[in-house]
């Protein structure tokens, strides 16, 4: 088998069936499998796709009996294509979009080139004008997980003052859309912010690869009997697999050759002003996954 992609799906029938179905009027897509792993959703969502795709022999729809998150979710759904002996599994959040085409054609000539083990593309997200991968162009260091760390802490203690910020974000967004990306990323570099433009480089090795679409090709499914360790729950995994991939020497690539779309936020219809519940759940979980990460890079576990 050529590919196998992983689409983790919870609640939005909506953004899995845009995702899905990109993938299948992608060229040369006869000899691949997408599964639908749906990760326990509380609404009828996963009884539409099946209906939807019930005659699609590319199609594989599985119905978790418990939500596990995002890591153990694409970590079970790794297990399942490795199975197949694929040439390449990749992991996708349900909101990626894939308008290249000939992105399997691509997907070859870069592996063919770089004999990597993890790839990933440019991710680009229209809503935010942003590119977000690479993440960071090194492995992440403690102090800077510390930083992190702190500055979550502090955003739940001024919690009503965070949510307000994210009120006023939302109202500027419309002015912010009419700025061109390049005069944007010139304000950013003068702010510091110079990994924005990492994605104009064609290729970058070891860099940490963003988590909405992950390549894991051959030499990589040889190795390991999962994608995310260990298990953060929802957030930090990219930084736990940079961390991994270089203490054991996996070869890690950047292309900007290769692109995708993430419509971040489509599940929701794009409401990017959360609840206090909903902020304060993301910022334990954040911090959870931090410390996680803070303790494998002073006591690597690959190494």
């Amino acid at each position: 088998m050529d590919i196998f992609f992983n689409v983790l799906h919870y609640n939005s029938f909506k953004a899995t069936s845009m995702c899905v179905d990109s993938i299948l009027g992608l060229n040369d897509i006869n000899d691949s499998k997408i599964l639908i792993f749906d990760n326990n959703s509380n609404n009828d969502s996963f009884k539409q796709l099946e209906k939807r795709y019930k005659e699609c022999t590319n199609v594989i729809l599985y119905h978790n009996s418990n939500n596990d998150g995002f890591s153990m979710g694409m970590n079970k759904a790794y297990k399942m294509a490795k199975s197949y002996d694929p040439q390449f599994i990749i992991c996708l959040n349900n909101d990626i979009e894939i308008k290249q085409k000939d992105f399997i054609e691509r997907l070859h000539q870069l592996y063919n080139r770089t004999k990597a083990y993890v790839m990933g593309p440019d991710i680009y997200n229209p809503r935010e004008k942003k590119h977000q991968s690479p993440m960071y162009s090194d492995i992440v260091p403690g102090s800077k997980i510390d930083d992190l760390i702190e500055g979550r802490k502090k955003e739940m203690e001024n919690i009503d003052a965070a949510i307000s910020l994210y009120q006023h974000s939302e109202k500027m967004r419309k002015y912010r859309n009419l700025i061109p990306s390049k005069l944007l990323e010139i304000r950013n570099k003068r702010k510091g912010e110079n990994i924005i433009s990492l994605y104009k480089e064609k290729e970058l090795n070891g860099t940490v690869l963003q988590g909405s679409c992950l390549i894991f090709t051959r030499k990589y499914i040889e190795k390991e009997e999962v994608c995310f360790e260990p298990d953060t729950g929802f957030y930090a995994e990219e930084l736990l697999l940079s961390l991994k991939c270089e203490t054991r020497k996996y070869k890690t690539v950047y292309s900007s050759d290769i692109k995708v779309i993430h419509w971040h936020g489509i599940s929701s219809g794009f409401k990017s002003v959360p609840s206090r519940e909903a902020l304060l759940t993301k910022n334990k979980r954040l911090i959870h996954a931090y410390e996680i990460y803070k303790d494998c890079y002073n006591n690597n576990p690959w190494a």
